[in-house]
């Protein structure tokens, strides 16, 4: 997080200031769930804490730094790790009491700003561990079983759930989609330029993007590809169901992939 030390939430609507929270500096992560936001613990420069989404005021806050890659919320718990480590921290998400640990069987992918945890329901989440593994862990249980083994080493970052689907970055530039009921290969996307982080859904099919300015439209057809008027691409977002907003170099880009 750079430039002002505060947390800033805005009204979508008229983009006028609902509240300013302050922070510690170097504060880095930030994840907003239904009614809370997360901040903090990003190489392990500050505590984590987390705020009222309504009020900005904070609930809880660690009572010394943590190291953790960027925290998932899923079902009424916090899930950290530390980079490169070897078990999972469950906290409960009102008091941020400790509720259990997971060990892991490889250590958690040292992403930095880009998450190694994503949510997949209330009672689940992937994670990114060793070079090549995604393991699912049933937080209500604690117990975790491996999702995918790719063939090839993956990017460092968890893979992007869109409804019944996990995209899977590997360092080839492929991205292949993993059924998450089955753990079963559902499309693949050949190697090239890296795809940027994130697919999303957009009508009837799904939507990521490469870095050197390619839109790819995946859908029962195959993989479609599209130049588009940004000469690279580093982030993509769901604008609308039939929109995708793209963002890099020349600026912001809203397209619909059809």
């Amino acid at each position: 997080m750079r430039g002002p030390d505060e947390v800033d939430c805005l009204d979508l609507r008229t983009g006028s200031l609902v509240w300013r929270a302050p922070v510690p500096p170097y504060t880095g992560h930030l994840v907003v769930d239904e009614d809370t936001v997360l901040v903090g613990g990003w190489r392990g420069y500050t505590a984590l804490r987390a705020l009222d989404r309504e009020t900005g005021t904070t609930r809880w806050a660690t009572t010394a730094r943590v190291a953790t890659v960027r925290p998932a919320v899923a079902g009424g718990v916090v899930v950290v790790g530390a980079l490169g480590g070897s078990e999972l921290r469950i906290l409960d998400a009102d008091s941020g009491d400790e509720v259990r640990r997971l060990a892991l069987p490889e250590p958690l992918t040292d992403s930095d700003h880009s998450p190694a945890l994503v949510t997949v329901d209330d009672d689940h989440v992937l994670l990114r561990c060793g070079p090549r593994t995604i393991r699912r862990v049933h937080l209500e249980s604690g117990d975790g079983e491996e999702f995918f083994r790719a063939e090839a080493d993956l990017t460092p970052d968890a893979p992007s759930v869109t409804g019944t689907l996990a995209w899977v970055r590997d360092n080839r530039g492929g991205l292949t989609a993993v059924d998450l009921t089955t753990g079963g290969v559902r499309r693949r996307v050949g190697a090239g330029d890296p795809p940027v982080s994130g697919v999303v859904a957009a009508g009837h099919c799904h939507v990521a993007a490469r870095r050197s300015g390619v839109l790819l439209r995946v859908d029962d057809d195959g993989v479609h590809e599209r130049a588009t008027a940004l000469r690279r691409i580093d982030s993509l977002h769901a604008l609308d169901p039939d929109t995708v907003l793209l963002a890099g170099a020349g600026g912001l880009s809203a397209v619909s992939p059809t």
